[in-house]
């Protein structure tokens, strides 16, 4: 059998297993990365994955992508030989090295208020969400999902219920760009409180929408992140600050919380990650380490009535 004729049958196997965001992943790599080189072939060699995975580096995939097409790969040739129709492969790929960290740059508070004070100039829906994100924490397809209910003026509080990604889906036609709305975890669907100074800002904006529109394209379709990525862009130029990403809201939030006090569990119940362990990885370094201090506290506090 050809891989063509595998692969026919794996993705009708796979359609009804995998997520469809998952699924969609999967087959958008096979198809321009892996079904143009060998989908005559079959059975399939280790060099035949190598080749895959050299390409697709060599055509300006990212290293993660390229290992990912030959991890995809593997599976469809395990697949095969478990149907039978091709012998069990006796060898194994190379495991990938470690990815890289992500990289983020903490504004400083100059420039977060430069952000705000730009915002105050122009308001607009988009600016808005992006004063959410700047003030919140909340993640790019957070920001997506949030329509203008979610600003809970009597509750005080935000309300996230989820996140939309963008993802790609094969279709006969061609290659199609669909939402899909869902959650990451149980921990990312939260309230989280507003200060009265943010209230105060987005007052202004309570009964002047329709409730269900989304916020960032102020209509019942949500914005590509990609639009606002740029609108971002376009609003840290105009308030003179460079070499930011709208990631770096997130990060800078997290940061300044713990520089005011907060612990990780409370970091951990804003953000909406149950990970405590990863939050303690990237932020640890901005903790301040006083343990004499905290000595001092904790016998003040035992022996207070003692005393």
């Amino acid at each position: 059998m050809t891989l063509a004729e595998v692969y026919s049958a794996w993705r009708a196997e796979k359609q009804k297993s995998l997520r469809a965001t998952s699924y969609s992943t999967y087959v958008l790599l096979i198809e321009k990365h892996i079904m143009p080189l060998i989908a005559d072939k079959g059975p399939l060699t280790k060099e035949d994955v190598v080749m895959v995975r050299d390409k697709a580096l060599k055509n300006g995939a990212s290293e993660r992508t390229a290992h990912d097409c030959a991890g995809i790969l593997m599976g469809i040739i395990r697949f095969a030989a478990k149907k039978g129709w091709w012998p069990q492969p006796t060898w194994e790929m190379e495991k990938p090295s470690a990815p890289q960290k992500a990289e983020f740059r903490l504004l400083t508070k100059e420039e977060q208020r430069a952000i705000i004070e730009q915002i105050g100039k122009e308001r607009s829906a988009r600016n808005i969400g992006i004063y959410l994100a700047l003030t919140t924490g909340i993640s790019m397809g957070e920001l997506c999902n949030l329509t203008w209910q979610d600003i809970d003026f009597k509750a005080q509080a935000l309300h996230v219920r989820g996140l939309i990604r963008r993802f790609y889906q094969m279709a006969d036609e061609g290659e199609n760009r669909t939402w899909s709305k869902s959650r990451d975890t149980d921990a990312s669907v939260r309230d989280i409180p507003l200060a009265p100074e943010q209230l105060e800002f987005l007052k202004e904006e309570e009964g002047r929408h329709r409730p269900e529109m989304f916020i960032m394209s102020n209509d019942i379709k949500p914005t590509d992140p990609k639009v606002i990525r740029a609108h971002f862009k376009s609003l840290c130029s105009k308030a003179d600050i460079k070499g930011v990403q709208f990631k770096d809201l997130r990060y800078t939030f997290a940061v300044r919380c713990i520089e005011a006090g907060c612990n990780y569990s409370t970091l951990a119940l804003l953000l909406g990650n149950g990970n405590i362990a990863r939050l303690a990885e990237l932020y640890d370094k901005y903790v301040k380490k006083e343990p004499r201090k905290c000595m001092g506290s904790m016998m003040s506090s035992l022996l207070e009535d003692y005393l």
